[in-house]
């Protein structure tokens, strides 16, 4: 092939062409699929593929159970990575592993809520990609209202273990825990289901992901929020510290956080959040606690 190109292309004398035409096609095919495969290459080393934690935390992760929507930050993430000329790869972890993971450099992005102690081997982003509440849910007949946690007193109290709430909050669960006056479970549906039926008088938990299973489950109307925020945040994609994949980690975040504005600015953001159920008015609202 190299004997053909050398001697078909001569020194270039003015007024003669390159006679091209006279080599076989079969080399020029050749040439074209390396020429082809060197394209791919570049491509692919133009957007290189990033580790992003997964969860099984909806309406928000879907986990390994995508069904017909992988999640609603998951669909905001991509988007938005892709626009920054990365690819994403979701991947399910441990939340502790997944800490970890963040912490080492082994893992590119998850989302968090802010706390300063995290900025220690985090980068945050600047636009939240939403907002949720923790709020207290009970029957749609009942008569119950909360204006402060020694309203909780005397009530049967659900709660799904692992949550945290606010820290005033979760010393109060910590009380009631100890003094045996707690129903705790650990599948979200479960406290829905028992408030439902009369075994729970109350539980905490976010607005939008009790709203979404109740939404699921057929039983969106037989239970209320009530107005009292236990704990409102901001979530944000944080970048690992440590992570080596993107180079210049303020130029990504500045065009995923343009990127997340501009949906935002958009229909495109409100057409995500119709997919799952969810209400602008809740996850753009202001936090009760500001970062």
């Amino acid at each position: 092939m190299w004997d053909c190109i050398t001697r078909r292309f001569p020194v270039p004398v003015v007024g003669i062409g390159y006679p091209l035409f006279r080599c076989s096609p079969v080399i020029f095919a050749t040439i074209g699929v390396l020429l082809l495969f060197s394209v791919d290459l570049r491509a692919e080393k133009a957007d290189p593929e990033l580790l992003i934690a997964d969860n099984n935390w909806r309406p928000w992760y879907f986990g390994s159970d995508k069904l017909d929507r992988p999640g609603f930050a998951v669909e905001i993430i991509s988007h938005c990575v892709a626009a920054a000329n990365y690819r994403s790869k979701f991947k399910k972890f441990p939340i502790e592993r997944m800490r970890s993971m963040m912490k080492n450099g082994k893992m590119d992005i998850s989302i968090f809520s802010f706390k300063q102690s995290r900025t220690a081997f985090l980068i945050y982003s600047q636009e939240a990609l939403f907002r949720d509440t923790y709020v207290p849910f009970v029957r749609k007949d009942s008569a119950i209202e909360i204006d402060r946690i020694s309203d909780f007193d005397g009530l049967r109290l659900g709660h799904l273990n692992g949550l945290r709430y606010s820290r005033e909050y979760f010393d109060y669960i910590q009380q009631r825990q100890a003094a045996k006056t707690l129903d705790v479970t650990v599948d979200s549906k479960a406290n829905i289901k028992k408030l439902v039926n009369g075994r729970i008088d109350i539980f905490v938990n976010t607005l939008a992901s009790t709203n979404y299973h109740a939404h699921e489950m057929g039983l969106r109307e037989k239970i209320r929020n009530l107005d009292y925020s236990v704990r409102s945040g901001e979530y944000f994609i944080t970048l690992s510290k440590k992570a080596k994949t993107i180079t210049d980690k303020n130029a990504f975040l500045a065009t995923f956080d343009e990127c997340v504005r501009q949906l935002k600015a958009g229909p495109r953001y409100g057409e995500i959040a119709a997919r799952y159920g969810l209400n602008l008015a809740d996850i753009l609202r202001k936090p009760h606690f500001d970062r």
